[in-house]
């Protein structure tokens, strides 16, 4: 029995060491109200289509920041994007007239996509990534 104990606490200090020279890095996003209009972006999981957040950006300048994350560095890419939403899907309302729909959609100019982020290092450990959104953004919404 107490080379089974001595067994898991070998085993447990094991897998809490770092084993390939990486550091932790905290990472937290942020979405920027660039333009002039009123920007409300909700989140669903296509699954049950559920709304499961809504974010308001009320005006120019108006700022929503995440949870810290705590990854592994070098961070690349964000594996988990849904995670910082708690949806796969993204409709974008600007002035409830023109909206941005993301569904599962992780590539060009998709807020789903942190690649889409700007990557700026706070200090060695913590990064800030931010999506700003543009008039560009308004431009490529659709009407309702």
């Amino acid at each position: 029995m107490k080379n089974f104990i001595l067994y898991i606490f070998i085993c447990g200090g094991l897998l809490s060491c770092d084993l390939h020279g990486k550091q932790k890095m905290s990472t937290q996003f942020e979405l920027e109200n660039g333009t002039a209009h009123d920007i409300k972006i909700e989140s669903y999981h296509t699954f049950d289509k559920k709304l499961k957040k809504t974010i308001l950006l009320s005006n120019k300048g108006s700022v929503w920041t995440s949870k810290v994350w705590e990854t592994l560095e070098p961070v690349l890419g964000f594996d988990n994007m849904y995670e910082v939403f708690e949806g796969d899907s993204i409709r974008i309302v600007f002035n409830k007239k023109k909206v941005l729909i993301y569904i599962n959609e992780f590539e060009n100019k998709s807020i789903l996509y942190d690649l889409n982020y700007t990557t700026s290092m706070v200090d060695e450990h913590f990064q800030l990534r931010r999506y700003s959104f543009s008039d560009e953004d308004y431009e490529s919404a659709v009407d309702f």
